[in-house]
């Protein structure tokens, strides 16, 4: 059953109208307080040192090594053009997803064609992407007595990924975009959220725990599933979020908040949130839903430009298509919505 959307939405904590909207900062911290401890289970400390260490001559592309505070290390792939031009700063597109395969030779070149340089890392090296991988390995070892879950591990790589970034001469330290597929695109919300240097923001197909509605339900309708709900990803991926949140299973609609408080949290960046029309798990009308509460938020910081919401045919995939929208709205803010849906549903 459908719950009417006058009941959808918990409201963004009040904020008086005006000129002045400093008081949105202590709103977002509040906001970032409360959810970040509840439904992830906390963050992991800024590290004392980070280190970059070169893996090869940058004959074509560079490969580097980040220690954090010398116990641990992830590597990371800087895809460029054949040749730098001196001196110049370059606008960088940056993924965890090295576990997927999206962010492949086509989606690169096109990047490279269009200005950007592309970094991967893979995330999962940050925790482990296992039901029953328990609290070992990756930065779990560095910081034993915390209780963050995966999702915040993945996260906080974002943000250490963007401590190394900032120590190359060719990146353009301000004009970090991120994005990441399902659970990375759950990821890159958070990390998006929390780390205010990203200044593009796009989580794709993120659904539940990401860009979705908990409180917004659909039915299976034909061959299309409904979507994912707080038990289901609860029962099947519970090491991704903090244990508080299980105290709502079942209860979806009590709720202290929702998705769109994490999205308002992005501005006055730029955020973006690209779907699949038939990928119902991840529940792309949701994800309007809330873009639409979240959207109240630029709009009284006079950015209204910066959130859109971008849907295409089809099912769960990060395609080209998607990445090439992300280009776009980079480069132009509304090229985005140019030959599509701007109210899709």
């Amino acid at each position: 059953m459908n719950i009417q959307k006058d009941r959808l939405l918990s409201p963004l904590p009040p904020i008086n109208p005006g000129k002045d909207t400093s008081e949105w900062e202590v709103r977002r911290g509040e906001i970032l307080s409360e959810i970040v401890d509840f439904e992830y289970g906390g963050f992991p400390p800024k590290p004392q040192s980070i280190r970059v260490e070169d893996l090869q001559s940058p004959v074509t592309d560079f490969s580097i090594k980040v220690y954090i505070n010398e116990t641990f290390n992830f590597m990371m792939k800087i895809f460029k053009p054949k040749e730098l031009e001196a001196g110049k700063k370059y606008p960088i597109i940056l993924t965890g997803d090295g576990c997927f395969r999206y962010c492949n030779e086509t989606v690169i070149n096109n990047a490279i064609d269009r200005g950007f340089l592309v970094a991967v890392f893979n995330r999962v090296e940050f925790a482990k992407d296992i039901a029953d991988g328990g609290r070992t390995g990756g930065i779990y070892d560095m910081y034993p007595g915390e209780k963050f879950g995966a999702i915040s591990a993945w996260a906080w790589g974002y943000s250490r990924a963007m401590d190394a970034l900032e120590t190359l001469p060719y990146v353009d330290a301000e004009k970090v975009a991120i994005t990441g597929h399902s659970r990375g695109g759950k990821t890159v919300l958070l990390a998006g959220a929390l780390d205010t240097r990203f200044s593009v923001v796009n989580p794709n197909d993120s659904g539940c725990g990401g860009c979705g509605c908990f409180r917004y339900r659909t039915e299976p309708k034909g061959e299309l599933r409904g979507n994912e709900r707080l038990s289901e990803i609860l029962e099947n991926f519970p090491y991704w979020f903090g244990e508080k949140l299980r105290e709502y299973i079942g209860r979806d609609e009590f709720l202290p908040f929702d998705q769109h408080f994490l999205k308002a949290a992005v501005a006055p960046r730029k955020l973006l949130e690209t779907n699949g029309r038939e990928d119902t798990w991840a529940n792309p009308k949701g994800s309007y839903i809330t873009y639409e509460a979240a959207k109240e938020v630029f709009d009284l910081l006079g950015v209204p430009d910066n959130i859109a919401y971008r849907i295409r045919e089809g099912g769960h995939a990060h395609t080209p298509e998607d990445f090439n929208a992300l280009f776009a709205f980079i480069e132009d803010v509304k090229a985005v919505t140019d030959g599509y849906d701007v109210t899709p549903f």
